[in-house]
């Protein structure tokens, strides 16, 4: 068995022997190395990709999209270099951490279209939609961030409205909604009410909750009630959204 096993090492390093004899080949051995170091340089760089995708989650999350890079490298437990590799600046983790997220809304969307009434799918929509942003402050700024308004943004409201579009015509069919009620009113109360639950640790989610219940009570049609002012088409919906301050 030792002449084997000595036999084989003798073949392993002829093989990195040129042809007079003399010298290792060092392009071919560190070829040989490179292809056995390569899969565990990847798995490093997948661990720690991950690592920062999951403390910028947590971080933005908490603090909103102000935080900055060497928090997010503390919270991974790498170094900020580790996030420039990866990222060529913060925005583009931004993206990175946020851009799957928005598909978290079209799944919710999905949910409540599937409930028995469009009324009740509307507030799970409105209700589900407030508990999210709430608590997650990066998420709520970057839904409402110019900077993605003619990016990702734009990719998932086109998807989305006609959901909406549609829960909103179930619910007024039913006679449950006003009929000035619009698609584009729906992301300025989430927004509207997702600033008030960021006013206080404590009781800013409470309130907006409780804001919540009385707007709903008040989108029902009512007999002699006036029209709602400043109709929100889509042009102005695009304008109030770019000029939002950020």
């Amino acid at each position: 068995m030792r002449c084997i096993q000595a036999h084989s090492e003798q073949k392993r390093k002829q093989s990195f022997r040129n042809d007079e004899g003399g010298h290792v080949r060092l392009s071919s051995y560190a070829a040989h190395m490179s292809e056995v170091a390569v899969p565990s340089l990847r798995r490093d760089a997948q661990r720690n990709l991950e690592l920062v995708l999951a403390a910028a989650a947590t971080v933005f999350g908490r603090r909103g999209l102000g935080a900055t890079l060497e928090e997010v490298a503390t919270a991974a437990g790498v170094g900020v270099g580790t996030i420039y590799r990866r990222f060529p600046n913060k925005d583009a983790l931004i993206q990175a951490v946020f851009e799957r997220e928005l598909d978290n809304n079209v799944e919710l969307l999905a949910e409540c279209l599937q409930l028995p009434t469009g009324w009740e799918g509307l507030c799970a929509l409105l209700r589900r939609g407030l508990d999210q942003q709430a608590a997650d402050r990066g998420m709520s700024e970057f839904a409402f961030s110019a900077a993605i308004v003619g990016g990702p943004l734009a990719a998932v409201r086109r998807r989305v409205e006609p959901m909406m579009a549609e829960l909103i015509r179930r619910a007024q069919t039913e006679g449950a909604l006003r009929h000035d009620f619009t698609v584009n009113d729906v992301p300025v109360i989430t927004f509207t009410l997702t600033r008030l639950a960021h006013t206080h640790p404590d009781l800013g989610l409470d309130l907006a909750r409780r804001y919540l219940e009385i707007l709903l009570a008040g989108l029902a049609p009512h007999e002699g009630a006036a029209p709602l002012p400043g109709r929100l088409d889509d042009e102005a919906y695009s304008r109030w959204l770019t000029d939002l301050p950020t």
